[in-house]
């Protein structure tokens, strides 16, 4: 099968034509494993229209993100119709929960604004973790209604597992 890449940011920051080839896949793990970003936002649509104008044939195609952008709803549903879109859905527990340390300065990577929490505060934890999870049940209601496959990743846990139990399901799904 032939394999592409397109890293993005909130620009195309490098695109690698699908090809077919041993040395060509390696030259994509390559890129993943050494790439540093030049933008430091995030652009969903921009990356999804990229994928839909830039790609003429059907493909799998992979979208590896924590979704944490907004606006790219229409972009995502263009995409998934000209392709099979999978969206590996990125989140960090310390994104979820805020554990009661005291005085937290907590940091938006995107922005560079920061804000001072009272982890101690029972309410704004409570806040916190209620606001975590209206955004993955937002994420998940989206992927539902748009009909895209996806897989719901935690960088402390390992993926093998979910990503195995997701391609079974689905195989057993499309037959």
């Amino acid at each position: 099968d032939r394999v592409g890449l397109l890293i993005f940011t909130d620009r195309e920051e490098r695109y690698v034509p699908p090809r077919k080839g041993r040395n060509h896949v390696l030259r994509v793990i390559r890129e993943v494993l050494t790439f540093e970003p030049e933008g430091r936002r995030t652009n969903l649509t921009l990356a999804l229209e990229s994928l839909a104008r830039g790609i003429r044939r059907r493909s799998v195609a992979f979208v590896v993100s924590d979704f944490l952008d907004s606006g790219f709803e229409r972009a995502l549903r263009i995409a998934n119709r000209k392709h099979d879109l999978i969206a590996l859905a990125l989140s960090d527990p310390r994104e979820m929960e805020l554990p009661p340390v005291g005085i937290l300065e907590l940091e938006d990577v995107e922005t560079g604004r920061r804000i001072l929490v009272d982890t101690w505060d029972r309410d704004a934890r409570g806040r916190f973790t209620e606001q975590a999870r209206e955004r993955a049940e937002t994420r998940r209601r989206l992927f539902r209604q748009t009909k895209v496959d996806f897989v719901e990743l935690s960088t402390a846990l390992p993926y093998d597992v979910p990503l195995v139990r997701f391609f079974r399901e689905r195989a057993r799904r499309l037959r």
